[in-house]
């Protein structure tokens, strides 16, 4: 796996992913408003992948980027691909012994 690292690092394409960052307020029930953006390299989105389709983790339709272990997405994320904004669902861990060599992003436009 440390190869998928090199590989989105290497022909990545770039992405923007914003962030909510703001703390959140018990009385009010609200979070603070504050974001915060990043510039990374993810695989261009894609369609889900047949063994994650088999195994009833994604469903048929679904899109899916890989972001290498430096960077890791949360979900509600908003990443800009190609001048196309989706949300991030849902992330699965790649791991590569006790590293976290990548993450896979389900997306919902």
């Amino acid at each position: 796996m440390p190869k998928v690292r090199y590989v989105v690092q290497r022909h990545g394409v770039p992405c923007v992913v914003k962030r909510q960052t703001g703390a959140y307020t018990p009385e009010t029930g609200q979070r603070a408003a504050g974001t915060r953006t990043y510039r990374v390299k993810c695989t261009p989105p894609a369609p889900a992948a047949e063994y994650l389709v088999r195994a009833g983790v994604l469903t048929v339709g679904d899109t899916t980027i890989i972001f290498d272990g430096d960077f890791r997405p949360k979900n509600t994320d908003e990443v800009t691909v190609n001048s196309v904004t989706y949300t991030i669902t849902h992330v699965y861990v790649y791991m590569s012994g006790t590293l976290a060599c990548a993450y896979e992003a389900k997306l919902e436009q």
